[in-house]
């Protein structure tokens, strides 16, 4: 067939366009690069609006681009624009259903707009993608921790236990499960300990003192505390949640007239001058941070203090911040004081009642409303333990003269000053040691703790668990002599866990079962405790009363893996190969542990071995 001129020419005339359309394609190609680039530049420097701008113009030209989405995402949501950001997430969704990483962060946002069933729904919804197609990126922790916020404020307690069990579980660091535990426990604790109305609407006063402190991490995580007006309208707050300044997380300071303070920049300029306008002081017992904000104080309320010192068994009052008390539809707290104690230079007391993370920072009010200590936080011994989180812990604020006349100093409140930094930096060095397996640098430095405050147990206790991680006997017997000296009874749970811990080194089994019933005691459920209980028991010969302990272990907390594993070991030493094979396919079955755990490889192990004997 001929090709006719006409043809020809169009051809020709296409061939010759051909390197004009490349060029143009290349011309596009390149100004979408320049966008991204440009939007990536503005993100790393926290400029949010300018990179929104950008990237909503590479999605005119790409709307299905799900990169850009996400990081439109991600800018809105950083902008506070929770909406935008549930749209660009739920577009994404769209596209990409089976995105599970995309899933969690889009419940996440819907738990911005407090849209909780949405946001449960979609939890869901990516725990099931996740387990059909599982995503490396994102954790099934941070599923089951949405999933138990949302249950808890959806009201069903219950189920949000289990889920937050679960959660932590597979991840006892991930913070948020944390913060969904203290809000469970608080829900129950306010159901079984109401506050008459008199007492709430008295005390709601004491709001407009309230403070509400929001730490926000460049990946998007936040995290929360509080603090209180005091001693000039300067601000109140813990300290050991500041070192997260360093790292590069942005600080916003609430006020209960709705006035928001960025107070990251402050902060750093602050500590450079080392200037009252930022005074810190963060250890183990007396923690807290001073801010000197220049707030308007029209409307505002500022607390103040009394030297009249608390008792054992008086009743105290913790205000709620405004953000605190719609999370929980409650205004205060009300506990009884269950001890006090001096602890190095610091005096602590511990009040019957649910501590939170997200609580600390909040000042202990007496009946009269007069400020008698800071809440520093609570025992947390097991993440497993879910129904007991008490008691909190504060420390004591009240003026006492007699303690500070050696300064001349007006520009702290006097119980400030009574403090001695450089004393309790061994203390908390020492125990970060040991925690590290840095015994000997533990032991020099809690001896020169020990000389310093030699009437604060606390030191001499973590003197003997270091001298019995060193295998030194002898001294260990003199340390603890020390502190059963100075004390005999423990409010604190981790207490009771050391000196458990050191009569297990020292081979004192009897003991050291003794000390850990003790602390079950406090707590009502620690299933790692259970576990120390039976190495004891095993460690002593007595296997009979270590398999007792592990039945006790799984009607406990039936959800608890390790404990059949522990129980299947168990009676595979003791030669009853049949019940070792329930138990630990049980327990195998219900391990939310990675398949490369060590316990998991040797029940498995068993198990095998089990088959073998089974087979011959």
């Amino acid at each position: 067939m001929k090709t006719s001129k006409i043809q020809k020419w169009w051809l020709f005339g296409f061939l010759a366009l051909l390197p004009f359309a490349y060029s143009v394609a290349e011309s596009q190609t390149s100004v979408m690069d320049d966008l991204r680039e440009r939007a990536s530049d503005a993100m790393s420097r926290g400029e949010w609006g300018q990179a929104s701008e950008l990237l909503s113009q590479i999605l005119k030209d790409s709307p299905e681009d799900t990169t850009t989405l996400i990081d439109l995402a991600r800018c809105r949501y950083m902008q506070d624009d929770f909406v935008g950001a549930i749209d660009c997430r739920e577009q994404v969704r769209a596209l990409e259903s089976e995105n599970a990483l995309n899933l969690c962060w889009l419940a996440s946002y819907y738990t911005e707009i407090e849209d909780w069933q949405k946001a449960l729904d979609i939890g869901y919804e990516g725990l099931e993608v996740h387990g059909s197609k599982p995503d490396q990126r994102i954790g099934l922790d941070h599923y089951w921790y949405l999933i138990g916020r949302c249950l808890s404020r959806l009201g069903r307690i219950e189920e949000g236990f289990q889920a937050t069990r679960r959660s932590l579980g597979l991840n006892p660091k991930n913070l948020g499960a944390a913060y969904t535990l203290d809000e469970l426990l608080f829900r129950k604790w306010f159901t079984n300990h109401p506050v008459p109305a008199e007492e709430r609407q008295r005390f709601a006063t004491y709001q407009a003192s309230m403070v509400y402190l929001e730490f926000h991490y460049p990946d998007n995580e936040r995290f929360s505390q509080s603090g209180f007006l005091f001693d000039g309208f300067k601000m109140f707050t813990t300290w050991h949640d500041f070192t997260v300044v360093s790292e590069g997380a942005d600080l916003t300071v609430l006020l209960p007239d709705g006035k928001k303070y960025p107070l990251y920049q402050h902060v750093q300029n602050a500590k450079a001058k080392n200037g009252y306008n930022f005074f810190a002081y963060g250890d183990r017992f007396g923690d807290f941070a001073a801010f000197d904000i220049a707030v308007d104080p029209e409307g505002l309320y500022q607390l103040e203090s009394t030297t009249i010192r608390p008792d054992v068994g008086d009743t105290v009052f913790i205000p709620l911040n405004n953000t605190w008390s719609s999370r929980l539809d409650q205004s205060v707290i009300k506990g009884r004081i269950l001890s006090l104690e001096q602890r190095g230079p610091a005096e602590v007391f511990y009040i019957e009642g649910p501590g939170s993370s997200g609580l600390s920072g909040s000042p202990v009010l007496n009946s009269d409303g007069k400020l008698v200590g800071i809440l520093t936080g609570g025992d947390r011994v097991s993440h497993h333990c879910l129904e007991q989180r008490i008691p909190a812990r504060a420390t004591l604020l009240v003026d006492d003269p007699g303690k500070n006349e050696k300064t001349q100093s007006r520009e702290l409140p006097k119980w400030l000053l009574a403090y001695q930094p450089a004393a309790i930096d061994e203390l908390k060095k020492s125990i970060q040691e040991l925690e590290e397996g840095e015994v000997e640098g533990a032991i020099t430095r809690l001896r020169n703790y020990t000389d310093l405050w030699p009437k604060d147990y606390s030191g001499w206790l973590a003197l003997a668990l270091a001298q019995s991680k060193a295998g030194r006997s002898d001294e260990v017997e003199e340390s603890l002599e020390e502190v059963f000296a100075i004390q005999t009874e423990f409010p604190e749970a981790r207490t009771y866990e050391w000196l458990g811990e050191i009569m297990m080194a020292q081979g004192e089994y009897a003991a050291a079962i003794g000390y850990f019933r003790d602390l079950l005691a406090i707590v009502g459920c620690a299933p790692e405790i259970r576990l120390e209980i039976i190495a004891s028991y095993v460690a002593s010969e007595q296997r009979d009363e270590a398999i007792d302990e592990a039945h006790a272990l799984v009607a406990e907390r039936p959800e608890f893996a390790p404990g059949y594993l522990k129980l299947g070991q168990l009676y595979f030493e003791k030669g009853d190969f049949a019940k070792a094979k329930i138990h630990l396919e049980s327990g195998l079955t219900q391990a939310l542990k990675p398949p490369d755990d060590p316990e998991i490889l040797n029940a498995r192990r068993l198990l095998a071995s089990l088959t073998e004997v089974t087979s011959e």
